[in-house]
């Protein structure tokens, strides 16, 4: 590990670290974030479950107990490890439909205080963070930039069915694509093996004032920040 990698199983018992974020989880959204605050000279710490491969012990903790339907834990849904989510994600992108920010009335507490337009700069970004091509999910335009016989729409009564474009990333592995990125920041400490097992907050509940992490040795630890991230899985 370099000086940003940190293997919190060597954390002596009891130790507590500071930092003005503290970013729960290393995966997509995570790391991009970090990546982004370092970029304006923020210091971060980010927990990260798992190491930079994954192991068996750590991947156990995706397991728990099952209620209602039947469930047969599969350890290629969910990744435990530096990367997070992206080290299984299939790599397929779409944005949200326009129509899915409206309320829908047989929907319970459906609807967005904002339009889809709202998203459309943020959108833009991601494309460029999951190495995708151009923002454009217009069908028609991508039947002419082809241009092949073959690409061709289907005749579809849009009433009852409508097509639509998905783009796929490589797909973008975060934990190898931007590992170089994050650990040439100064801003940026990954704290890996890193459990947090407490919220703790002021008396009133308003405001968080530190975590309580472990490793699955048993070390101890405690994180202070400003402000606090839970990326932990979508």
């Amino acid at each position: 590990f370099s000086s940003m990698w940190i293997d919190a199983r060597s954390h002596a018992d009891g130790q507590t670290f500071d930092s003005a974020i503290c970013i729960v989880g290393g995966g997509p959204a995570g790391l991009t974030l970090a990546m982004e605050l370092g970029r304006h000279g923020i210091d971060i710490i980010v927990l990260e479950s798992g190491g930079l491969e994954p192991d068996a012990a750590t991947t156990g903790l995706l397991r728990g107990t099952n209620r209602g339907m039947d469930y047969e834990f599969g350890i290629g849904y969910r990744s435990r490890f530096f990367g997070g989510g992206s080290n299984c994600w299939g790599g397929m992108c779409r944005p949200l439909e326009n129509s899915q920010f409206d309320v829908r009335p047989w929907v319970p507490d459906s609807g967005w205080p904002f339009g889809g337009d709202e998203l459309r700069p943020y959108y833009q970004r991601a494309h460029r963070i999951l190495q995708l091509g151009p923002f454009d999910y217009d069908a028609e335009g991508w039947v002419r930039t082809i241009d092949r016989p073959f690409v061709r729409r289907l005749p579809l009564d849009d009433s009852d069915v409508a097509d639509g474009i998905c783009q796929f990333s490589r797909p973008t592995r975060f934990g190898n694509e931007y590992r170089d990125d994050i650990e040439r920041s100064a801003q940026i400490k990954v704290h890996f093996h890193a459990n947090v097992v407490e919220i703790r907050t002021e008396p009133g509940g308003q405001a968080v004032e530190s975590l309580r992490c472990r490793t699955l040795g048993g070390v101890e630890f405690s994180v202070r920040a400003r402000t606090f991230v839970l990326a932990a899985g979508g």
